[in-house]
């Protein structure tokens, strides 16, 4: 009896110690800390691939626009003159509904009505069957939204992407109609004593940008056709000139009276479809001095409703009120060049730099002002 007593075996024991758990909680828990990084870190390059992607579809259109029209490309924006009254101008439409065959949209272009208001509803017009250009307008294409622009991605009439317009008075009230265009901008450039503009300055300006608007009838112009730049005659290179960019502060049109359907895609007014480089003026009357170290005569000096430099207005820009280069990638912005190639810009490039970036035509000689100098590959 004793023997069997002596080789019965141990009873199993079961479960875990409340150590062993803890043990065990610590070491998921380190885990997780370890996947979730590189897990949003996965999921960011991911919204960064497609917003590379959608800037290459859009340069391709904008270059493939421009080949079927004689090389230029389109328009920022399309005004006509108002009948109600002439001399005026309203919203038309904007760079974007120009491109739409190109982008896999060509039931939305067909249907646009090129010779109407963007703001006029049908019930304002009075006329019965006439097509709503507005109903198309808030159509939402994937393309022209990064997936990281909250404000635009998934949303009806989203836009995560804007052109270069160049150099303007970009800090004032926001404008009834339009107030950026090279021969609305009536600055001085060669240090005169008086403003006195003439072509010559207005050559300057449209040097500074590679998209410009076309519109009819403002004040004393009966019309202005399509001054936008030619791919092929882009004097400082197409690699070394921004074509498109991000703004997640795109896409919205302060001046529509408030109807939130003219605000997207569709409306060319230049703080919701383009980004500029704003210049303050220095002295009274226009003047405009040339700052060699900046590029062609801009002066950051009392620029205080947001930032011209990318990523800088992050924290302060205001939907439609901020047209530069803004992203929600950390530490870049994506953009697009006029030779149809997109990369990453760093958002610490310097200041300098970024603005020969954008004038198309900033190293030619011009006697008055001196010139840029050109790019090179060292100084990005």
């Amino acid at each position: 009896m004793q023997a069997r007593h002596l080789t019965r075996s141990r009873r199993s024991r079961r479960g875990f110690t409340l150590i062993e758990l803890l043990v065990v909680i610590s070491i998921i828990a380190t885990l997780m800390s370890l996947l979730l990084p590189a897990i949003q870190n996965a999921r960011e390059a991911a919204r960064r691939t497609q917003c590379l992607n959608n800037q290459k579809n859009i340069a391709l259109a904008l270059t493939n626009w421009a080949t079927a029209h004689n090389n230029q490309l389109p328009a920022y924006g399309y005004f006509i003159d108002n009948p109600a009254t002439p001399g005026s101008l309203v919203h038309q439409r904007s760079w974007v509904v120009e491109i739409l065959p190109y982008m896999d949209a060509q039931n939305i272009y067909d249907r646009w009505r090129m010779d109407w208001d963007l703001n006029v509803l049908d019930s304002d017009s009075g006329t019965a069957g006439n097509q709503n250009n507005l109903e198309e307008a808030v159509v939402n294409l994937p393309v022209l939204t990064c997936p990281d622009d909250q404000s635009a991605f998934n949303q009806d009439g989203g836009l995560s992407y804007v052109v270069n317009a160049g150099f303007g008075d970009g800090v004032g009230a926001d404008p009834g109609v339009v107030d950026h265009n090279f021969n609305l901008e009536d600055l001085e450039w060669d240090a005169a004593a008086a403003a006195d503009p003439s072509q010559f300055d207005q050559d300057i300006t449209r040097a500074t940008g590679v998209f410009w608007a076309e519109y009819a009838a403002y004040g004393a112009n009966s019309k202005i056709g399509n001054k936008s730049a030619r791919l092929g005659q882009i004097y400082d290179g197409g690699s070394n000139t921004l074509m498109i960019g991000e703004n997640v502060f795109a896409g919205t049109d302060t001046t529509s009276g408030g109807r939130a359907e003219a605000d997207g895609w569709a409306s060319p007014q230049h703080k919701s479809c383009t980004f500029i480089a704003p210049v303050t003026l220095r002295t009274t009357p226009s003047l405009i001095g040339q700052d060699g170290a900046s590029g062609i005569g801009y002066d950051a000096g009392a620029i205080t409703t947001y930032s011209p430099f990318p990523n800088q207005s992050k924290n302060i820009g205001v939907e439609g009120k901020a047209p530069s280069l803004n992203s929600s990638h950390p530490g870049i912005v994506i953009v697009g060049y006029c030779d149809g190639s997109v990369s990453n810009l760093n958002e610490n490039v310097d200041q300098g730099v970024y603005l020969r970036l954008m004038t198309p035509d900033g190293t030619r000689i011009r006697s008055a002002i001196g010139e840029e100098t050109p790019l090179s590959g060292t100084d990005f």
